[in-house]
């Protein structure tokens, strides 16, 4: 079974995409073990209790009142 995690700061926005989400699994008759929408990076990262490739994540990349990280290449 898959884990869905939602990234996403703005309450309408996670309302919209819960419900959009909830919709496909419906119809596509897909069960998932996990789905959690989250309004901070922090709570989804605490949230995250393992690794592997049956996660699906949607990540909102502008997240208010946070500090905004680059990767950098060396």
């Amino acid at each position: 079974m898959i884990n869905i995690f939602v990234l996403e700061d703005e309450i309408l926005q996670q309302s919209r995409i819960e419900t959009a989400i909830l919709k496909i699994l419906n119809e596509k008759q897909i069960r998932c073990r996990i789905f959690d929408v989250f309004g901070s990076s922090t709570q989804l990262l605490e949230a995250i209790e393992e690794r592997g490739s049956h996660q699906l994540f949607f990540l909102d990349i502008e997240i208010k009142n946070e500090e905004k990280k680059r990767a950098r290449n060396c």
